[in-house]
């Protein structure tokens, strides 16, 4: 290699050595994300005749590392969806188009997901958004709400929600954050089909294995409309019962391949003893959340009622007199006695108890469930084994048909519990005593 060659590879290795990015010496290091410094067209902008392509312009360098999206046009959102989204990227720079060009007539949103960084890994955290007009009026109109999982209740994070206006067939396009919250705004009015899937192979197409959720609605000219939308898997099959399980004499636990809405649930289903398949009975099928808020009212029930006789002996006590059912001499000797009053509201009022789903908040709604409980008019007999028959169930999706059999083996009967000293059980009282909740 001749001298002046090798000269020259040294000094392209320095250059490349001072392009790398690094904080200047002594100086902070860069913690703050690429900011925009200026967009075309201008904000609310109406244009007669747009044809040049949006251009957002930051402050720093962008990296071409990008977070959570396929390619460049995955990270911008063009509504109305009137041609493919085709975006370019310079130093500093997006510059955004549609194939076919800006159509006249029309008020266009464009939103750059946050997905862009610096050179430093500074993302960042908001969106960019840029609303302007080809001759359409800007209406204050709006679209909006949350996405969330149906059968868990968390958020939908990157949930694709189109809004098609039957007038004429332009689809308008929201992507919904990380909380599961979409917008769709500058609509104009009139009726709409809206549909939101989480688009997992990035094909902008609703596919059968994607869960999703449609629904309609009518937009004034000055309207705002709040959506809840629940992504659901499709499903053309009915429930089919997989196992049961006794939870004590009188209740059964069925285990289905498929979710049901709580709620009532229309259908019963028959217990038949084996060898012979005597029938047993009928009993009423609930959901879980719905048992599960049952046992909590006669919880509070008997709370009340043992609260009220507790305040009923305290103010016989108090004033001297014989408690309720005290027809002692004893009892009307008997000193009063100044008591504190118990903790925790008045007396012979029950505790408020929410009822919710499992694992969130207090009074949020309950979750869909995979088991149904089966409630018994009468106990089940120890070691028997039973058959349970269901039928005429309809799933989440609103599919009939649903059912099947299993057999079980019902729990044998507890040992009675030994007496301990200050135990109050009446000998021979076999009162089972408040079962727990039992949701899914």
């Amino acid at each position: 290699m001749s001298r002046c060659r090798a000269g020259a590879l040294v000094v392209v290795a320095a250059g490349l050595a001072c392009a790398q990015p690094s904080s200047p010496p002594g100086g902070q290091q860069d913690r703050v994300p690429p900011r925009v410094v200026s967009v075309s067209p201008a904000p609310l902008a109406t244009l007669g005749d747009l044809r040049s392509p949006v251009r957002i312009e930051f402050d720093e360098r962008l990296s071409i590392r990008l977070d959570g999206v396929r390619d460049l046009a995955d990270a911008v959102v063009v509504s109305p969806a009137t041609g493919a989204v085709r975006v370019k990227r310079s130093r500093r720079a997006l510059e955004i188009s549609i194939a076919g060009g800006w159509r006249p007539g029309l008020v266009y949103r464009v939103v750059v997901l946050p997905v862009f960084r610096d050179l430093f890994g500074n993302q960042r955290v908001e969106p960019i958004e840029l609303v302007f007009s080809t001759g359409a009026p800007i209406l204050p109109t709006a679209v909006a709400g949350f996405v969330e999982d149906r059968l868990t209740g968390t958020p939908v994070d990157g949930a694709r929600i189109e809004a098609l206006r039957r007038a004429d067939s332009l689809v308008y396009v929201a992507v919904s954050d990380t909380g599961g919250f979409f917008s769709l705004r500058n609509l104009p009015g009139g009726e709409y089909d809206v549909r939101a899937w989480l688009d997992t192979d990035r094909d902008r197409e609703p596919d059968f294995r994607e869960p999703q959720e449609t629904a309609g609605l009518t937009l004034g000219q000055e309207d705002t409309v709040v959506l809840s939308l629940a992504l659901l898997p499709m499903d053309t099959t009915p429930a089919r019962l997989l196992r049961v399980e006794a939870v004590d004499s009188v209740r059964v636990r069925l285990h289905f391949d498929d979710y049901f809405p709580p709620g009532p649930v229309p259908s019963r289903a028959a217990l038949f003893a084996l060898p012979d398949s005597t029938i047993e009975g009928e009993g009423m099928l609930l959901h879980p959340a719905a048992l599960d808020s049952i046992l909590a009212r006669e919880r509070a029930l008997a709370d009340s009622l043992r609260m009220a006789e507790d305040h009923a002996r305290r103010a016989a006590a108090d004033t001297g007199a014989a408690p309720p059912g005290d027809t002692t001499a004893a009892a009307a000797r008997r000193p009063a006695v100044t008591r504190v009053p118990p903790p925790g509201g008045v007396p012979g009022q029950p505790p408020r108890a929410a009822v919710g789903r499992r694992g969130a908040g207090a009074g949020s709604a309950p979750l869909p469930s995979q088991q149904l409980i089966l409630v018994l008019p009468v106990p089940m007999q120890p070691g028997v084994t039973y058959v349970v028959e269901a039928s005429g169930l309809t799933n989440i999706r609103g599919i009939p048909g649903g059912g099947g059999t299993a057999r079980f083996v019902a729990p044998a009967r507890a040992a009675p519990a030994p007496t301990v000293p200050g135990d109050t059980t009446v000998p021979g009282d076999t009162t089972a005593p408040a079962a727990p909740p039992i949701g899914p």
